[in-house]
């Protein structure tokens, strides 16, 4: 009996110490069910229902088209990835909704795809990332950043890593950057920046952070910006830009803020 007791015992301390192993994340898998596996001299055969075997890489990959290989990098992204960008340097900043660790919802990777030191982890969901100089702009949905108070928009000095005194406080979500010269122009679901109203679009000094004469009011939300030049053109969910009636997609002219005759009708 006390053998029997044991034995179990030891099996049930046995199984405890199996089950707490650590997942292997960059073993390859499949997208379907495999029914067979068998191995042969070093290679492993898999047969079953699938049209894919590769490497788990998370939310978050790279590609390169010369070698035709993975970018290798440190991390699996286990969560969403909204915006991506990359400096001179190479480093690569991820933005998103996730915990990698340590860093939550923005994370630097060094050029070999390392984790780098810097730490701007960010306490609501990244939407946009955009690099102009040796400046980070980080917008979203948050009222921290490297424990720093910035309401949805925040400038980061990425030499550094310092957040940056830049603070035009829009009163909803930042989804989209684009520059402008010597201005910065934001995208998004709010209706007052730097405490003025503006609908869905504004533009900033990225200088001062002072409010510019941009005032297109956009009846929705406006998901992405794209400048030619001159022209401004505004993507996103939305039925007017002013009074002219823009499904979802639109243009402004910088030089004079109106809204030009482009209208494909976006439905």
């Amino acid at each position: 009996m006390h053998k029997k007791i044991l034995f179990l015992i030891i099996s049930f301390l046995s199984i405890q110490q199996l089950f707490s192993q650590t997942l292997e994340n960059k073993f390859w898998e499949t997208d379907g069910v495999v029914n067979s596996i068998l191995k042969l001299n070093n290679k492993l055969y898999l047969a079953g229902n699938f049209n894919y075997v590769g490497p788990n890489t998370g939310s978050f990959a790279g590609y390169n088209s010369t070698s035709q290989q993975n970018f290798d990098k440190s991390i699996n992204i286990n969560g969403i990835v909204n915006a991506i960008a990359k400096d001179a340097n190479g480093k690569i900043y991820i933005g998103g909704e996730f915990s990698e660790q340590g860093r939550t919802n923005l994370l630097v990777l060094n050029a070999d795809g390392t984790l780098n030191s810097m730490n701007l982890s960010v306490n609501g969901p990244v939407k946009a990332l955009k690099i102009t100089a040796n400046i980070l702009l980080v917008g979203g949905s948050f009222s921290e950043i490297a424990s720093v108070e910035r309401l949805n928009c925040a400038a980061v000095n990425i030499g550094n890593g310092q957040v940056l005194p830049l603070a035009p406080n829009p009163n909803g979500e930042v989804n989209a950057f684009e520059i402008a010269g010597a201005e910065i122009i934001l995208g998004g679901s709010f209706t007052r920046v730097a405490n003025q109203d503006r609908f869905g679009i504004a533009s900033i000094s990225a200088l001062t952070g002072s409010l510019q004469s941009l005032n297109t009011k956009v009846e929705g939300t406006v998901k992405s910006l794209f400048l030619d030049n001159a022209t401004l053109y505004i993507g996103g969910l939305f039925t007017k830009l002013d009074i002219s009636d823009r499904n979802n997609l639109g243009a402004v002219n910088l030089i004079d803020n109106s809204v030009v005759n482009f209208n494909p009708n976006i439905n």
